[in-house]
C-alpha cells in the first residue's frame, strides 16, 4: 500500500488497541524498573566488604529482552554517578528462575 500523503499514517490503529499496547509497555517498564531496583548490585554486600557503588569498575547486564535496555539504563543511572562504571549488556535466551534481568559486578 502506497502512502502519498506522509502526514497521514499508513495504517489506522484502533485507539483501544493502541492504548492497550501503551499500557502493556508501561507495565513492563515499571516491572523491569522494580526488578532491577530490588536486585541491583547489593549495597549491603559492598558495605560488608568495605566498599560502595563508587568502587564498582564494571557491570555485566544480561537481558532476556533488549527492548528493556532503556528501562534498565534509567535504573542504572539512578544507582551510579558519572563517570559510570564500564558496562556490557548482553541479550540472553533465558535466565534462571524466569528472571528478566541479571547483573554482575567487578569491584576494585
Amino acid at each position: 500500500m502506497k502512502n502519498s500523503d506522509m502526514s497521514r499514517p499508513l495504517y489506522e490503529v484502533d485507539p483501544e488497541i493502541a492504548n492497550a499496547i501503551d499500557n502493556e509497555a508501561r507495565r513492563q517498564h515499571e516491572g523491569l524498573e522494580l526488578i532491577a531496583s530490588e536486585n541491583f548490585v547489593s549495597e549491603a554486600v559492598l558495605e560488608a566488604a568495605g566498599k560502595n557503588l563508587g568502587d564498582v569498575l564494571r557491570v555485566g547486564v544480561y537481558l532476556t529482552d533488549m527492548q528493556a535496555y532503556s528501562a534498565m539504563n534509567e535504573v542504572y543511572v539512578k544507582h551510579f554517578e558519572a563517570p559510570y562504571p564500564a558496562r556490557t549488556a548482553i541479550a540472553v535466551a533465558a535466565l534462571p528462575l524466569g528472571a528478566a534481568v541479571e547483573m554482575d559486578a567487578i569491584v576494585g
